[in-house]
């Protein structure tokens, strides 16, 4: 029964997201579909102008190709059948995520991956912003999870052939350069991405020959994926590399408190759309929300770093498997907490953000569970009703129908959001050890000085 059950899951999981926009054909975001329409108008004459000739254009080349690229190939359809042919093509990717989602719990040996990749899929958190809403972080989550495969697969398989022990990394830097190509949105979680296959490298080397030699191969793949670009796509003076204009884009939107996003400075009761460097209090300009926010965010995302770091230098030095099962988890786990994090206290937040938080979190928390009592069944279950909770808030803003949303709604939504990263941050730094692994680590330190006499 339980067998059928889980099956029954992972089939809806797979499958909700087509199926519903197969239901409600016309039910998206119409402002973000036609905006894609009239980029693919531009993308059509010349693709390599596309930052010149549309200065709204602003999503590296990949994320132009997944959006005005696709539109251009189904232009020939006219902008509803292309639409709606558009949002089928990005529910498969929806699907596809949730399968790739449940062979990693399969691979980490979690209880019930079935299961849980059903649950993950048919969470509203998991599809209203992709297809259904007719956006492309779907295809960025498809990056983010193809390289988890790969690494996971890496450390978890009993023996690897030699000739392939280069070609993983390698892989890896290609798609996290596809990842940083994508969507500006997907650029929190490459630090996380970055620190596993530095981590793979740095442990899986046993000479310092290797280890320079295999860095020195995976960053050159990197670099170069995200540059070749460069030499076919025209840009406009000083920039030299049409990342370096998107991320000029991103400062602008960052300089609002909230574009619709559920981060702390909702509470301060100021319009959403005002300036972000307005400080909280007069005389001390530094004292912004936007500035403020960056340091929390630095502080809190070094915190969460530090800590995995100290657990995977304690581990190393045990002398247990390195990157084994529990390990893997833990850097999934620092992908959802730097995502969340981001959201709780950066400025210029948008409602979709959170969208690689909730299934990361999940999938760490399940299998988590397995090593540690502190990952209660009951966090869990408050992970997925809020996953769901977050679901209808953007349901609620793609709505055509008057819900009641409001001022209210972002209140309630920013103060969770902050109770819920306090309450999975005391419980990972609690698992982790944090304090006494510090602990140690300071006076190791402290050992090490001189003794003044």
């Amino acid at each position: 029964m339980k067998k059928s059950l889980s099956s029954s899951l992972l089939a809806a999981g797979l499958l909700f997201s087509l199926l519903i926009v197969i239901s409600m054909p016309d039910f998206y975001f119409h402002l973000d579909m036609e905006t894609f329409w009239k980029w693919a108008q531009i993308w059509k004459v010349d693709w390599t102008h596309i930052y010149v000739a549309c200065p709204a254009c602003n999503y590296p080349i990949l994320g132009m190709f997944s959006s005005a690229g696709l539109m251009a190939m189904l232009s020939g359809l006219g902008y509803d059948r292309a639409a709606f042919t558009y949002r089928l093509f990005l529910s498969i990717i929806d699907g596809l995520n949730i399968y790739l989602i449940f062979w990693i719990l399969k691979r980490l040996e979690v209880a019930r991956p079935a299961y849980l990749a059903g649950i993950i899929g048919i969470s509203i958190s998991s599809w209203a912003g992709g297809a259904i809403w007719g956006q492309i972080d779907g295809i960025g989550q498809l990056f983010i999870l193809l390289t988890l495969t790969g690494l996971v697969y890496k450390n978890t398989v009993n023996r690897l052939n030699p000739k392939y022990v280069w070609l993983f990394p390698i892989l890896s830097a290609i798609l996290m350069a596809c990842i940083l190509l994508t969507k500006q949105l997907a650029f929190f979680s490459t630090f996380s991405i970055g620190l596993l296959l530095a981590a793979d490298i740095l442990f899986s080397c046993r000479t310092w020959k290797s280890f320079l030699l295999q860095t020195a191969l995976v960053t050159g793949s990197l670099l170069a994926s995200v540059s070749i670009w460069d030499l076919f796509l025209k840009l406009k003076p000083p920039y030299f590399s049409h990342l370096l204009y998107i991320l000029q884009e991103g400062v602008f939107q960052s300089g609002i408190i909230s574009g619709n996003g559920l981060n702390i400075w909702m509470l301060l009761g100021r319009d959403m759309w005002s300036s972000a460097y307005i400080p909280l209090f007069a005389g001390f300009p530094l004292a912004s929300p936007y500035l403020l926010g960056e340091l929390l965010f630095l502080l809190f995302g070094g915190i969460i770093t530090l800590s995995l770091g100290l657990t995977l230098k304690i581990q190393y030095q045990s002398g247990e498997k390195f990157l084994n099962h529990e390990t893997l988890l833990n850097f999934i786990l620092h992908l959802a907490l730097v995502n969340l994090c981001f959201n709780v206290f950066l400025t210029g937040t948008r409602e979709r953000y959170l969208f690689h938080f909730y299934p990361y979190a999940i999938l760490a928390w399940a299998g988590l569970a397995g090593y540690s009592q502190l990952f209660s069944k009951r966090i869990f279950s408050i992970l997925v009703l809020s996953a769901n909770l977050y679901g209808l808030f953007v349901l609620q803003i793609l709505s055509t129908i008057d819900f009641g949303i409001g001022t209210t709604t972002h209140l309630f939504l920013a103060a969770y959001n902050l109770g819920l990263f306090t309450c999975l941050l005391i419980v990972t730094l609690k698992y982790q050890k944090f304090a006494y692994n510090l602990g140690i680590l300071f006076r190791k330190n402290t050992e090490k000085l001189p003794t003044v006499r």
